[in-house]
């Protein structure tokens, strides 16, 4: 499983973003991802989406199953954030509604 996951991470030497959505086409889980990148992530952006092209979704809304991996996260010294399309609109509203549903997910874990 490790060599097929480095062989998806570019190569080192500068700012790597690795993007989950990716991994279906690999037959890669989320959980066997993250468990496998976990030592080299510092922070998470947290979004769902439906294939590779439909990235920013609120969560809940797409296709990633976050009870795989979320609980952990949460509890690991990584800083993760919600990253939604125009969640800024509305006072940060699909912000505020994007950190209520992954507080949810990780209460109900």
């Amino acid at each position: 499983m490790t060599q097929k996951i480095i062989s998806i991470i570019p190569a080192k030497g500068r700012s790597k973003a690795m993007y989950i959505n990716s991994l279906r086409k690999n037959k890669i889980t989320v959980r066997q991802f993250y468990k496998e990148v976990e030592d080299l992530t510092r922070h998470v952006h947290v979004a769902d989406s439906i294939g590779t092209m439909g990235e920013g979704l609120q969560i809940g809304e797409g296709m990633i199953n976050f009870k795989e991996f979320l609980p952990k996260l949460i509890k690991s010294n990584v800083f993760y954030l919600p990253e939604i399309w125009l969640g800024y609109n509305y006072g940060g509203r699909g912000f505020i509604h994007a950190l209520n549903e992954i507080t949810d997910i990780v209460m109900n874990s």
